[in-house]
This record gives structure tokens, C-alpha cells and sequence, in this order.
């Protein structure tokens, strides 16, 4: 059985290589400074970040056509303001950001399933 916690920083690792190219697109043709990795984050806070991801997933209508859609976007939003703090979720490029990692995710069928994999595992506590 593969760790759950695991398998969540690996999905972290992929939305901060997909931020760091995000934003080197966003600065093309400004000067740009030293780059600088995102601290990885220690195990309590994985805890309590899958705690926040399961109550936010929860809380979608099962029902709902488009649940896996939104229940992406509120993982990406919960793990991208956990990364980089809440103020990333005002910025005006959030919608297209988010996009992109979609896009990039849903380009790679094993990575999509994987994605889809860890998304039923936190909505269902497991």
C-alpha cells in the first residue's frame, strides 16, 4: 500500500514545478532575481493540511456533475495557499494557474489517475 502522506507530497512536488514555470512564464521579460525552492513541508502540517483537504472535499455534493472538477480546484487552492499563504488565492492569474496545472495533470494518464486516486482517498478519510 503506498502512504497516503507520500503520495500527497509527491502531488506537491508536481504543483510547485508547475508554479516555478508558472511564474518563469509570468516573468519573461522582467529582470528575474535568484530562484528559490519551496520549503518542503514538515509531516504535522501534511496532517493537518489532509484534514483541512478532507473537510473542504467532504463538503462537495456528491451529486454533482461536475464534482471532480471542483473537487480539483478546491485541492489546488487548499495545497497552493497552504505553499505559498493565502494571499496567492487574490491574485488576478489564480483562474489561469490553476488551469495550467490542470491541464498539465490531465496530460498525463498516470498522473491523472493517481490524482483522481489520492482525491477519493482524503474525500473518503481513508
Amino acid at each position: 500500500m503506498i502512504d497516503p502522506v507520500n503520495r500527497l507530497n509527491q502531488m506537491m512536488e508536481v504543483l510547485r514545478r508547475e508554479m516555478a514555470e508558472s511564474a518563469a512564464r509570468a516573468d519573461t521579460g522582467k529582470t528575474q532575481g535568484a530562484k528559490t525552492q519551496a520549503p518542503v513541508t514538515p509531516k504535522p502540517a501534511m496532517q493537518e493540511l489532509r484534514t483541512r483537504l478532507h473537510e473542504r472535499l467532504r463538503s462537495l455534493d456528491p451529486a454533482d456533475p461536475r464534482r471532480l472538477h471542483k473537487a480539483r480546484r478546491v485541492f489546488f487552492e487548499t495545497v497552493l495557499a497552504q505553499e505559498f499563504g493565502n494571499d496567492l488565492l487574490l491574485d488576478q492569474r489564480l483562474d489561469d494557474m490553476l488551469d495550467s496545472i490542470q491541464a498539465t495533470i490531465s496530460g498525463n494518464a498516470e498522473l491523472d489517475a493517481r490524482f483522481n486516486a489520492l482525491l477519493e482517498e482524503i474525500s473518503g478519510g481513508r
